[in-house]
């Protein structure tokens, strides 16, 4: 049985827009999963990667547990010097 070139095309294209949505969702999860610590304190300029970091210890605020894109766009965080 010989296959039209027309369905090749479309297998090949069903089978790159398959692992296209792969690749995206494997992004997305990593970003997601991403956790790391801030201090919940209006002064508080850093995240930290470690939540045992010693700078993280001398929060007298809550210790948050906030996603990697969150401390960065929502709360304006940077990480850590202690922790680069």
């Amino acid at each position: 049985m010989k296959i039209s070139k027309a369905m090749q095309f479309k297998s090949i294209a069903l089978h790159s827009l398959i692992m296209l949505f792969v690749l995206i969702s494997i992004s997305t999860e990593s970003v997601e999963v991403s956790a790391v610590y801030i201090c919940d304190s209006k002064s508080s300029k850093a995240y930290h990667k470690d939540k045992n970091c010693f700078a993280l210890k001398n929060c007298t605020h809550e210790i948050k547990t906030v996603s990697l894109y969150d401390a960065q766009n929502t709360y304006g965080r940077t990480l850590c010097g202690h922790e680069d």
